[in-house]
């Protein structure tokens, strides 16, 4: 019996352990691995191969797999999990491109291919945009408010209206791609609360732009028009110009690079109104100020050439004008005013005005009702270079005499040798 027991002691012994502590280091060998059984299952109990539950996570490292070792053929589909992968995957290990069975880096766009879309931007272009024609794109706008304004941009382009005219809406701003490169042939008419600029507007049977409204603001454009390049209607209020080029070539019995009618608050600033006229007929005025009150025109260039009766600048029956550090011009065979100012309260400062006389006698640097000038240049040949009432003139050139004797002071006045002028 004792023997018995001995035996059996000795044969349980002999028989190897189960636990890991059994397995000595480096003991298995991928021979001894059984291949997966590549069914999709991560039941750790049944089938062969190595499971997902027998890693850790993080478990296996980027050091641990070589550039190129693991395809798609040495994964089961779903074996790795997004717990199984931390930290980030280097490019290294990613078919990072463009094209077809690649992945996009972070930095990779279309915008060589799609168009890139902006809220409330509406594009008119000739190809490749939302609209081919500015007035479309205006009438599909139908929703713009303070709270939702529009851009409309215009690439470059020329875009005729034919016999629509382009009526801005309020809270739409409409911008071009400069003087040069975006043209529109018809008429241009901006309402309240409207933005126009960058582009240029030519017109060859009326007007080229209307502003019928107020808050209006235009900048860097280019502007032709027939009986007047520009028209500012009345009532309209705040409008805002910089940086235009308005010029005007037709006949008639007034004509306009621009007409200021009935508005108040226009601010006029780094503006050229070219009026050239035909060799004979009608009156032609770079600008008139038509019952106008708070005009500031400031870095002004207004000059009227060609024939007809010519004016540079017109205040007709205004209130509080102001000019500034602006050149006036009007030069023509026939009659001739640089500046006439029929309103009240205006003042003149840093501008220069020049008139020459025609073929007719009426010609005048200044005729003018209550205004001050200061700091001026009254320039001409004209035998009556200043006629007003209520005219003060400081540190200022007069060529030609002050006239008319009806409450004209002068402080500081010289003329073309600087010899001191006296007012008549």
């Amino acid at each position: 019996m004792t023997r018995l027991i001995a035996v059996l002691v000795v044969a349980v012994l002999a028989v190897p352990a189960t636990g890991v502590a059994a397995v000595v280091n480096d003991e298995v060998t991928s021979v001894k691995l059984k291949e997966a059984d590549n069914n999709g299952s991560q039941d750790t109990n049944a089938g062969s191969g190595v499971k997902t539950g027998h890693l850790q996570n993080k478990a296996v490292t980027a050091a641990k797999m070589a550039d190129g070792t693991i395809t798609a053929t040495q994964i089961a589909d779903g074996a790795v999990t997004s717990a199984k992968i931390g930290g980030t995957i280097s490019t290294s290990k990613l078919n990072v491109g463009t094209a077809a069975g690649t992945v996009s880096a972070g930095n990779h766009g279309h915008d060589g291919v799609y168009q890139r879309r902006f809220a409330n931007v509406v594009v008119v272009a000739e190809s490749g945009g939302d609209y081919t024609n500015p007035v479309d794109a205006l009438a599909a706008i139908t929703d713009a408010s303070a709270t939702k304004p529009y851009l409309v941009k215009i690439m470059p382009g020329v875009y005729s209206t034919g016999s629509t005219e382009l009526w801005l809406k309020p809270y739409v701003e409409v911008e071009g791609s400069g003087q040069t490169a975006t043209k529109i042939v018809g008429m241009v008419a901006c309402v309240s609360n409207t933005s126009l600029r960058s582009l240029a507007v030519e017109n060859p049977t009326w007007h080229a732009v209307l502003v019928a409204g107020s808050d209006v603001t235009m900048k860097d454009l280019s502007i032709k028009g027939y009986i007047a390049g520009l028209y500012i209607s009345a009532s309209s209020a705040r409008v805002d110009l910089e940086s235009l080029e308005i010029s005007e070539e037709s006949a008639g019995f007034e004509h306009y690079a621009i007409l200021n009618s009935g508005t108040f608050d226009v601010r006029m600033h780094d503006v050229v109104a070219i009026l050239d006229g035909p060799a004979y007929g009608g009156t032609g005025i770079a600008i008139k100020n038509n019952y106008a009150t708070n005009t500031v025109m400031e870095g002004v260039r207004a000059v009227a050439k060609g024939g007809g009766t010519l004016y540079g600048i017109m205040n007709f029956v205004t209130t509080s004008v102001s000019i500034s550090n602006s050149y006036v011009e009007a030069t023509g065979p026939f009659g001739n005013t640089a500046i006439y100012n029929g309103g009240t309260g205006s003042s003149f400062s840093g501008v220069t005005a020049v008139a020459n006389q025609g073929q007719q006698a009426d010609c005048h640097v200044l005729v003018s009702g209550s205004a001050s000038v200061d700091s001026s240049k009254l320039i001409g040949t004209c035998p009556d270079g200043v006629m007003g009432s209520g005219v003060l003139i400081g540190s200022s050139r007069v060529d030609g005499a002050i006239s008319s004797g009806t409450g004209v002071k002068c402080v500081g006045v010289y003329n073309a040798s600087y010899d001191s002028v006296t007012c008549l």
